[in-house]
């Protein structure tokens, strides 16, 4: 997949909160793969993304987090319909 400005900025998030390397981050990066990805942290980049991307995720939105893909791929929609 074509990588965007969002997926990139997207990625340094999920580095910084997750405390991982940003190429160490690929679409199918999930809480199963990554130890300090628990229920906490999941809260923590939700807030973490809506604030760089100054957007809003509703409560089916969050349901559909499965993993880094999923989340850039909403997270894409919602940008640019901001």
């Amino acid at each position: 997949s074509a990588v965007s400005s969002v997926a990139i900025q997207l990625r340094d998030v999920f580095a910084n909160v997750l405390k991982i390397a940003a190429s160490d981050i690929v679409d199918g990066t999930s809480p199963q793969d990554v130890a300090t990805w628990d229920s906490l942290a999941t809260v923590v980049l939700i807030g973490e993304i809506e604030t760089h991307f100054s957007i809003q995720f509703d409560f089916d939105e969050m349901l559909e987090f499965e993993n880094f893909g999923s989340i850039a791929n909403l997270v894409e929609k919602k940008f640019v319909a901001a």
